[in-house]
This record gives C-alpha cells, sequence and structure tokens, in this order.
C-alpha cells in the first residue's frame, strides 16, 4: 500500500519544518527528510531532494507514538544529540479510501507530533472532531493586574485565547513544559490557580482560575498519550509571593541578569496590540529585556545564549527582528522599530558573543525554518551537514515541492536553483563553522577537507559580483563563505588553494564598491574570518600567512580605512564601523598583533594614526561596543606608533575633549558594574598613556586635582601594609 500513495507535490505547499528520520518498512530502514507544510506531510530523499512521499492534511489520520517505543526524545535533553530514538506512526487514507500506516522513528518525535497537530483541525476525520476544553482564566500581566482569558487545553499545548477578541495570543506546547505548579494564596491551602514552568530556563506564566486541580492531570495524561512528554506536577505550592521572586527562574532573577548597560527606546511589533508598543530594550551581561517606559517593569526577559539570528530589514531603516531558537511559531521571533537600529544591532551582536553565543549575526532576510533540517537550538546531524555540502558542489537532482526563489532561473540546476542551495546551507550549518570540518578515521572516511575547498571553488566559481543584479544572492554567498572558512581546512584554502586568494580578493573589492551596508559589512566578516582563526587547534604560522596576505596592498587597506572614515563623519552604519574595528584589532592590538608582519604593522598603522582624531569622535558613539574597540586601537596606536605619533594624539586627547570624558569614567565608574570595568579600565590606560611625558595634560591635571595627590602619582613609595581607607559613607 505504501507504494500507492501519492508521490506528487501538494499544489502551494511550503515546509515549515523539516525533520531528518529514519523510515521503518518491509524492506529495511530508509533516511527521509521529513516535512510539516501548510497543506501537508511530505518526504524527501535527503541525498537528492526529491520528494518520496506526500498527503495532504486531509488524507493525513493520524500521526501518534508507536507503542514498541517509548523513551524521552532528544528535543527533551538538556544536551543536544545526547538521547535514544522514538518511533511514531503516521496514518494516511490511500486511494482505495483505507486506512494505512508508515513507521519512522527520529530523535525529535515531540516536536514532528507538535508541528503537525497545529493542523489537527485539517486532518482526515470519520467523525466531526470534538471541541478542545475551554476554561474561563486570568493571566496574571507583567504589570501585576489581572487579565480575562480563556484557556485552551488542545491535544499537544495549552493556548492562551483573548477572551474579548476570541484570538490565540500564544500558545504553550506540552513538549516545552517541565511542570505544573499549583497556585495558593498566603497562608491558605486552597488552589487558586497554576504555573506553568518553562523547560527552557524556568520562565513562570501564571494563572487564576476555580478549576486548576481538575485540569492537572488532564494536560498530564495528554502530553503522555499524544506528545510522548512526562509534565511533572509540583508537589510544593507557590505563592503570588514566590511567583514574583522567580517569575524569570532561578538563574536570571538576580541584578546581575537584570541591570542593563544599554538601553534603547523601541517600537514593538505585536500581534497582540493594535498599535505598535513602545518598549525600552534593555541589554544586561547575560540577557534581553523588554521594559514598559512609564513603569520601568519588565515585560519579557529572554536569555541572549537563545538568540539564533538578527535581521536588519532591507526596505525599512528603522525596523529588525530577533529570531530566537523557539520552535513555536508564536515565540520565534519579535519585530521592532529603532531610530538606532543600526547602533542597537552593533551593540546587540557583540553582547551575545560575549555571552558565548558565537552563531548569531545580522543578515536581511528572516531564516526560513523549512529549510533547516534540524530545530533551532540543536546541531543538524553530521550527514545532514555533509550533504548540503555536496549540494553546493553538485546541485541536488530532485525537485522541491516548496515554492523556492525563482529570480534566478539561469542558475537553476535540476530544478532547485543555486540561491535556494545556498539559503538551505546557511540555514543548516552554524554561523560559527561547520560542525564536523575534520576527517574522521576509518577506510572509507570521506576527506571533507577536499570537500570544503572544492565547495569554495563552486562558490566563486558562480561568482556574479561583476553584473550582480541581486545582492540576496551575494549576500548569502558571503554568509556561506564565511561557515566555510571558519573551518580549519578553509582558514588553510586563503594561502594553499591555488588561485583562491586572487579570486575571493577581487569579490571582495568588488563587492565594497558596491556600496551596499550590508555587502560591505558581510565582506568584512569575511575578512575578520581570515584574520582570526575561529577553529581549534590552529596552526599560528598559518595566521600569520593569512594576515601578510591580506595586509600586503596598501591601497587594498586604503580602501578599507575611507569607507570606514565616511561612515563615521556621517555618523552612520554602525555595523560596518564595528566590524571594522575588530579588523583593526586582529592586526594592531595584542596579542594577536604577535602574529602580524612587523612591515605590514607599521604601514598600517601610519594609515590609521594619520586619522587619529577620527577615532575621537568616536568616543562619542552611542554604541558601548564601538567605544571599546576606538579605545583598544588608540592605545595600540600610541603604545606602538613613533614618539611624534604619540605626541599628537596627546594633544588631540585635549583638544577634541576626550581627556575629561574618560577622566570621568575612570574616576565615576562602579566597580560593582563588571560589564562596564573593561571600559573603565581602558579609560585609566588611556589616561596614562594622554598624561605621561605631556606637559600640557599634567598642568590640567595639577588644577583638577591636590598637589599631593599628584605628587604621590610620581612617587615611587608604597603605602603602609597596614594602611585602611575609609569612605565618607563609612
Amino acid at each position: 500500500a505504501t507504494f500507492k500513495t501519492m508521490t506528487h507535490s501538494i499544489p502551494d505547499n511550503r515546509d515549515l519544518s523539516c525533520y531528518h528520520v529514519t523510515k521503518h518498512s518491509w524492506r529495511g530502514k530508509y533516511k527521509r527528510i521529513f516535512s510539516i507544510g501548510t497543506h501537508g506531510i511530505s518526504t524527501y530523499e535527503p541525498s537528492t531532494l526529491g520528494l518520496t512521499n506526500s498527503w495532504p492534511w486531509d488524507q493525513v489520520v493520524s500521526l501518534t507514538l508507536s507503542k514498541s517505543s517509548n523513551p524521552p526524545d532528544k528535543s527533551q535533553q538538556s544536551i543536544p544529540n545526547s538521547s535514544p530514538v522514538a518511533e511514531f506512526t503516521l496514518t494516511f487514507r490511500t486511494k482505495s479510501k483505507k486506512n494505512d500506516s508508515m513507521r519512522f522513528s527520529s530523535e525529535y518525535r515531540s516536536e514532528i507530533i507538535t508541528d503537525a497537530l497545529r493542523f489537527q483541525a485539517s486532518f482526515y476525520h470519520q467523525q466531526p472532531l470534538g471541541q478542545p476544553k475551554l476554561i474561563q482564566s486570568s493571566k496574571i500581566h507583567w504589570s501585576s493586574q489581572r487579565v480575562s482569558i480563556l484557556l485552551r487545553i488542545q491535544s499537544y499545548c495549552i493556548d492562551q485565547i483573548d477572551a474579548a477578541t476570541n484570538r490565540c495570543l500564544c500558545s504553550y506546547d506540552y513538549k516545552d513544559i517541565e511542570q505544573l505548579i499549583p497556585l495558593v494564596g498566603e497562608g491558605d491551602a486552597a488552589v487558586r490557580g497554576f504555573l506553568i514552568q518553562d523547560k527552557q530556563y524556568s520562565r513562570l506564566h501564571a494563572f487564576v482560575t476555580p478549576v486548576a486541580s481538575t485540569l492537572f492531570q488532564s494536560i498530564i495524561d495528554l502530553a503522555q498519550t499524544n506528545i510522548g512528554v512526562q509534565i511533572r506536577l509540583s508537589k510544593k505550592p507557590y505563592t503570588l509571593n514566590d511567583y514574583s521572586q522567580l517569575r524569570f527562574g532561578p538563574n536570571y532573577s538576580s541584578d546581575e541578569h537584570l541591570t542593563s548597560f544599554a538601553e534603547f527606546l523601541v517600537y514593538k511589533h505585536s500581534s497582540r496590540h493594535v498599535d505598535h508598543v513602545r518598549r525600552i530594550l534593555c541589554i544586561t551581561e547575560t540577557c534581553l529585556i523588554e521594559r514598559d517606559p512609564a513603569t520601568y517593569h519588565i515585560c519579557t526577559l529572554k536569555p541572549l545564549t537563545e538568540i539564533f539570528g538578527l535581521v536588519r530589514h532591507k526596505d525599512s531603516l528603522q525596523e529588525f527582528t530577533i529570531e530566537y531558537i523557539k520552535n513555536d511559531p508564536s515565540k520565534a521571533k519579535c519585530r521592532y522599530t529603532s531610530t538606532e537600529r543600526d547602533i542597537l544591532l552593533a551593540t546587540l551582536l557583540d553582547s551575545v558573543r560575549s555571552s558565548g553565543n558565537n552563531d548569531c549575526c545580522v543578515k536581511t532576510n528572516r531564516t526560513d525554518r523549512g529549510k533547516r533540517i534540524a530545530p533551532f537550538g540543536h546541531l543538524v546531524d553530521d550527514e545532514v551537514e555533509i550533504q548540503h555540502l555536496k549540494f553546493l558542489i553538485t546541485p541536488p537532482s530532485g525537485k522541491l515541492s516548496t515554492p523556492q526563489d525563482t529570480n534566478h532561473p539561469s542558475t537553476a540546476q535540476a530544478g532547485i536553483s543555486f540561491s535556494e542551495i545556498l539559503k538551505r546551507f546557511n540555514a543548516n550549518v552554524p554561523y560559527s563553522g561547520l560542525i564536523n570540518a575534520v576527517t574522521s578515521e576509518g577506510l572509507f572516511a570521506e576527506n571533507k577537507e577536499k570537500l570544503i575547498h572544492s565547495a569554495l571553488n563552486t562558490l566563486l566559481d558562480s561568482d556574479t559580483t561583476n553584473n550582480v543584479a541581486d545582492l540576496d544572492l551575494l549576500e548569502d554567498q558571503f554568509l556561506a563563505f564565511r561557515r566555510l572558512l571558519a573551518s580549519k581546512a578553509g582558514f588553510q584554502a586563503f594561502t594553499q588553494l591555488p588561485k583562491f586568494r586572487e579570486r575571493i580578493g577581487t569579490k571582495i573589492v568588488r563587492s565594497l564598491k558596491l556600496n551596499d551596508d550590508q555587502i560591505t559589512y558581510s565582506a568584512l566578516e569575511v575578512l575578520n574570518t581570515l584574520l582570526q582563526p575561529m577553529h581549534l587547534d590552529y596552526d599560528l604560522r598559518q595566521e600569520q600567512q593569512n594576515k601578510s596576505s591580506i595586509l600586503s596592498s596598501k591601497k587594498f587597506l586604503e580602501g578599507l580605512l575611507d569607507i570606514f572614515l565616511k561612515h563615521v563623519k556621517q555618523n552612520t552604519g554602525s555595523l560596518i564601523i564595528s566590524s571594522f574595528l575588530d579588523f583593526l584589532t586582529y592586526t594592531l592590538c595584542p596579542p594577536f598583533s604577535e602574529t602580524t608582519d612587523g612591515q605590514h604593522f607599521d604601514v598600517l598603522l601610519e594609515l590609521v594614526s594619520s586619522n587619529g582624531r577620527i577615532f575621537f569622535k568616536l568616543f562619542q558613539h552611542s554604541s558601548f561596543t564601538i567605544v571599546k574597540g576606538a579605545g583598544s586601537i588608540m592605545k595600540a596606536i600610541i603604545e606602538e606608533g613613533s614618539p611624534d605619533i604619540a605626541a599628537h594624539m596627546q594633544d588631540l586627547a585635549l583638544s577634541e575633549g576626550a581627556l575629561p570624558v574618560h577622566l570621568l569614567r575612570a574616576l565615576f565608574t562602579s566597580s560593582g558594574d563588571t560589564r562596564l570595568l573593561p571600559l573603565k579600565y581602558l579609560s585609566q590606560q588611556l589616561l596614562g598613556l594622554w598624561s605621561t611625558g605631556h606637559p600640557t595634560t599634567y598642568g590640567l591635571l595639577k588644577r583638577i586635582f591636590p598637589l599631593g595627590l599628584i605628587a604621590y602619582l610620581d612617587s615611587n613609595e608604597e603605602p603602609d601594609k597596614d594602611f585602611v581607607f575609609y569612605s565618607e559613607s563609612e
């Protein structure tokens, strides 16, 4: 019966989420890509992307757990790729109007069934589908007010419904719920409602309803029976006071996670509101927080490690979207408008990477989850990654059922355009580089280094920069280059692969001449990847060779500097400024400068120092990231430059008003604010550099500070060991 199912694509279907699964049949086990789409379920052959089966929703009877296998799955684990495979069964209607079924297994069974059950109302039903249970309830809002809502208990989630408009505001998938906690009054054991505790970071959501006690077992049973996940019922009830203290989970409730070092006024585009809502977007050491401007109350909190990507919309100068690793469509992205968009994105990107999340990047198009063969937040399988690497070299022969970009008919091969292949590669491979880029041991092990080199050559063979008609394609190419060059084989290719250096250099130069901010930024990111290795076990000699090759052309460096100076003078292009400061950091600042050739170092330092006044303008920049980068470059100029250059910088520190600003920061930045401490120490170092051997600066300090303190700064005497300083507050 399985051979008689329809094998043509579902009309107008678009893949929403895809998973790498194993199909079980009497003939054996086969790898498949299992797709949940807008109009049905499809399966593809992974090696060709060819359609193998498809079922419109009205032919799907059910997706259920297989009785023979019911362990927890990978999507429920805190460590990726660490749990056993779980089986599920797809039951469907055949052309002969009979039910038939197929068995599959996947580490992501709960994700697959949840995604499919979102379309349960469109399934084939012999009997009319019963209406889910609706519960009158109140949600405890971030403002502490109680908002009337309805709770709809679905087979796979709890829907929160607006009582006035009957619109679904958000869903709490069973697969994402850690436990249910009874909500009681102060000094009262009666259950007044319940709390939902998230799996990700134990965030709490509070609901008040008189029938809470009757819901617990129903929800637990639905989750176990339909999704195969276990939701615990907490034996310890919480009060509203407990909820307010632990609302953001035990890991993110302390001041160090809630105190921001950068704040931006934004407008949030939310389906919950008719008009855009004013919010203060706050960046802390570990979190991104939305606050209400009127009360400064926290509206939402998201850990920086949960950010998947930053989208800088090209059709608007102010719009941007933050993508999260949540797979629930209602929580996967947030869209905002800000007059300081690029400044915000530069600061946020630096913070996300500082938190240890190196897979985040800035791009102009949203990530299409339907092109990714695993949930966000989980690494794709090794064979999926290798297959997409091969697709760059040899396009797949299949024909996708999902609509694809038709802007590149000339590049389409075997029905799938090269643009589509690039988007799929970028969606599946982390921005920090290929996960499995080193050839494993074994007689039949595939040479991954050779594949990476071939993919790099193919990308350059498809170069259309000279007669570029589509900036999206060019950006996707640079995003793919970044992922390939971040591997050890890619990093070495710059000097070892014949003609690669000249070809990619030509491509970057042509791209910079297009004067498109996003393309310029993407090209700079690729350059930085070639300067500083992103992989482990790197070779210092290779790093030295790469730097020498990039810095060998003074004309190229002058071109980069001109782009940088233009944006600084116009107060635009914060992402470009930040990326170019990274370029200078990797070449001029210790310890990175240790692998920079001395002659190239002197040439670049001379170019930069001749425009030293510009760096003083950067000290007034709104982005903490850019101020920090400019300070590091200034330090390198004074310490490594000639005495004349150092004296010129010291004069500029006074004439440009930078010295008083850094004096204020060095003296009065709170030592308790750990994120601002590097900037404080940098200011202290710059003050030392600007004042040493400079009579004018020294004279200014004499007019500000007591002479005894100034004399002490020149003294070599050590303070008494038992000396204790008491502040006035004590």
